[in-house]
């Protein structure tokens, strides 16, 4: 398992781009680009969607798949937009939906955590 806490800025989704693709080479991954895209549409998210002033990203592996968490403080939980091709933005949870094997919601005391899980290496 490899977790970071990344202080909230307008660059939070490229360093948990970088923190998740140096994690997933470390561990021998070679297809590490979709884990890229959504850890970066979930890292936006957090920031966009809440006032925590951190964002924790945790990786890990599991049963051949990995399994990528981000964690902020709030109460508020991310809902998948149905589908509007005029809309500009909101389209972050479908794709996440689209390419991870599997994705979720929880919480973790005061924080909601958002998931996802790819499989392969």
């Amino acid at each position: 398992m490899a977790t970071t806490v990344l202080e909230r800025s307008g660059d939070v989704a490229r360093r948990a781009r970088r923190f998740v693709r140096a994690t997933l080479v470390d561990w021998g991954w070679s297809d590490v680009e979709v884990a890229e895209l959504l850890v970066s549409e979930l890292a936006s998210n957090a920031v966009q969607h809440s006032e925590s002033t951190t964002v924790g990203v945790t990786v890990r592996q599991v049963d051949g798949a990995v399994l990528v968490e981000i964690a902020n403080v709030g109460a508020g939980e991310p809902t998948r937009q149905p589908p509007d091709p005029t809309r500009i933005g909101g389209h972050g949870l479908a794709v996440v939906a689209e390419l991870a094997r599997a994705w979720g919601v929880r919480r973790a005391d005061a924080a909601t955590v958002v998931w996802f899980e790819l499989a392969g290496r």
